[in-house]
């Protein structure tokens, strides 16, 4: 494990290290592109894209990737949305660990993806068990919420109705 030493103004390494990535951060946020909108991704978009369970949706999923390659939209994807895909394609899917490993590979090197871990739990507990009744539902619409990203893609249309009751719009 490397050492800290000590700056000239009293620091150690790592405290400047932290520092510059905070700051780094900040300004990668405040210079993103004003006119791009961003997407939130529900884990059903990309589940259909990969499994291909149905024409319609796995087309608008691979529309919406090619806008996100394109840079028409960034397509924020949360972290817990990888962790959904993971669970439905072993659960529901039977799909292998390395296949699943390829998926989520795929997704989070795909140009004009974006993964976030900002989820406001405060948020997402204003929105769960009501109006939204599962707590994923809660999370995306949080997420989108949260950091005034422009929309939500998703196929469940119950989370579409309730989230235009929220004041999230749909992507779809």
């Amino acid at each position: 494990m490397p050492t800290s030493t000590l700056t000239t103004k009293g620091q150690t390494n790592q405290e400047q290290f932290r520092r510059r990535r905070r700051r780094d951060r900040r300004s990668a946020q405040t210079s993103r592109p004003s006119l791009t909108r961003h997407v939130v991704v529900d884990a059903n978009v990309l589940v259909s894209f990969f499994v291909e369970r149905n024409d319609n949706q796995r087309a608008a999923g691979k529309a919406l990737l090619l806008s996100a390659e394109e840079g028409e939209i960034i397509a924020v994807v949360p972290q817990f949305v990888l962790f959904e895909i993971a669970y439905v394609l072993d659960s529901f899917y039977n799909v292998p660990p390395t296949k699943i490993g390829d998926a989520i590979r795929a997704t989070v090197t795909y140009p004009g993806v974006i993964i976030t871990d900002d989820c406001s739990w405060l948020r997402i507990l204003d929105n769960w068990p009501e109006p939204l009744a599962s707590i994923t539902d809660a999370a995306i619409a949080g997420v989108a919420l949260t950091n005034n990203y422009d929309s939500v893609a998703t196929f469940d249309q119950k989370l579409i109705r309730r989230m235009k009751a929220l004041g999230v719009r749909s992507y779809f």
